[in-house]
C-alpha cells in the first residue's frame, strides 16, 4: 500500500460521505497502521502522507420573519 493508493481511497468517498466522516475513516486508518507499524507488521504509515478532504464551510442564511414566525 503507498500513500496514493489511501488518497485514492479517500478522493473515492466524496460524493458518498460527508467530508467529515472522510476524515474520521482517515482517522481511524492512521491510527490502525500506527498500530501495525509499532507491532512490526508494516514498515511505514502511509496513512500519514496522504492528506483528508478540507472541510467546507457550510454557507449559513438567517431566517426571514415569516420563517420565524411558522418556527414558533
Amino acid at each position: 500500500m503507498t500513500p496514493r493508493d489511501v488518497q485514492r481511497f479517500l478522493t473515492g468517498l466524496r460524493g458518498k460521505l460527508a467530508p467529515a466522516s472522510i476524515i474520521k475513516v482517515h482517522a481511524v486508518l492512521r491510527v490502525a497502521l500506527a498500530d501495525a507499524e509499532r507491532m512490526d507488521l508494516v514498515p511505514r504509515n502511509v496513512a500519514k502522507a496522504a492528506k483528508p478532504p478540507a472541510l467546507g464551510r457550510a454557507e449559513r442564511r438567517a431566517l426571514t420573519p415569516e420563517e420565524a414566525k411558522t418556527l414558533l
